[in-house]
């Protein structure tokens, strides 16, 4: 049976099925659409993302994915179609999500400045769904969004009063890139590094690191060293992994003296991180203190750890000799 037969079974099951079999056969129909993206079959997602004639909106959600999936094959047509879905008031905000996730995705047959315009208004969006997906899709952009206009819809996300809205807010941030390392970034997000949210926390600490030494301020070293005392494990070693990429700036004896106490952590991935940090950060922590520990390290029980702390001696060892 060639897929264009099986989408249209699919359809049929759809309309005739109950909620369960609705929604199984609107995820067959995103996934036939990976198989073969004919102008046949496209044209059938398209009718279906604008089809309102369903009593359930989740054939309009996948049928948005799908155009999301199709790449080089986008058209026009599917680019006018996600953005009428994004702008369609009157729409499920699922469904204004999956279309603006997808037109994000195919930001490369859309204007830039288009697909911004749209993500933009959805972030005022009242469902903090669709506030989400507008923070997401930004960052899924890239630096390519890296423009006033996003940087300060992405502050005001930041601040929103749901969680998951401002954790994607957080990781956006990590995707545009050094250009979005402003002072009033880098201020939001040591203010965030307090916030109640773990994931908010350990977004934080990893958007300054992606910042690298525009981000190396002695406000930021000491928000990354009060993160490295979290209760969570991931806030911790994200904040070590953070202190590395912020470089030679950061080696600061107070910084050294924290990861290598973070290095004794029970956890391996803030033991892996921390090792991995000590060998970023230059000659000045090439002591014999640092060295011991990490050849401590290096017989650690854990690969990833192990290999870290071989590495990080590696960069140290190649330090000395330079020197």
């Amino acid at each position: 049976m060639n897929v264009q037969k099986t989408l249209e079974r699919n359809i049929e099951r759809f309309e005739r099925g109950d909620r369960s079999a609705r929604i199984k056969a609107a995820k067959a129909i995103e996934n036939l659409a990976k198989e073969s993206a004919t102008p046949e079959v496209i044209q059938i997602l398209i009718k279906l993302s604008e089809d309102q004639d369903f009593e359930d909106f989740y054939v309009r959600i996948h049928a948005a994915r799908a155009l999301g999936r199709l790449g080089e094959k986008a058209t026009p047509e599917v680019i006018q179609a996600l953005i009428m879905r994004c702008e369609d008031d009157t729409e499920s905000a699922l469904v204004i999500s999956s279309a603006a996730e997808a037109l994000a995705k195919l930001v490369e047959k859309a204007t830039t400045q288009e697909v911004i315009r749209i993500l933009s208004k959805l972030a005022e969006h009242k469902n903090k769904k669709a506030r989400g997906s507008a923070a997401e899709a930004l960052g899924d952009l890239g630096e390519k969004a890296t423009t006033p206009e996003v940087i300060q819809v992405l502050i005001k996300l930041s601040g929103d009063r749901n969680k998951i809205v401002r954790e994607k807010a957080t990781w956006a941030f990590e995707h545009l890139g050094e250009k979005a390392a402003t002072p009033e970034v880098i201020q939001t997000l040591i203010k965030l590094s307090g916030d109640k949210d773990e994931k908010v926390r350990t977004n934080s600490a990893e958007a300054l690191g992606h910042f690298r030494e525009k981000a190396a301020t002695p406000e930021v070293i000491q928000t990354l060293i009060k993160l490295s005392e979290d209760k969570d494990e991931l806030v911790r070693s994200e904040s070590a992994w953070a202190l590395g990429r912020l470089g030679e700036k950061a080696a600061t004896p107070e910084v050294i003296q924290v990861l290598v106490k973070l290095s004794g952590d029970q956890d391996e991935w803030v033991r892996s991180e921390s090792a991995w940090a000590l060998g970023r950060l230059g000659e000045k922590a090439a002591t014999p203190e640092v060295i011991q520990v990490l050849i401590k390290l290096s017989g650690d029980k854990d690969e990833w750890v192990r290999k870290s702390a071989a590495d990080a001696l590696e960069n140290l060892g190649e330090k000395n000799e330079n020197n």
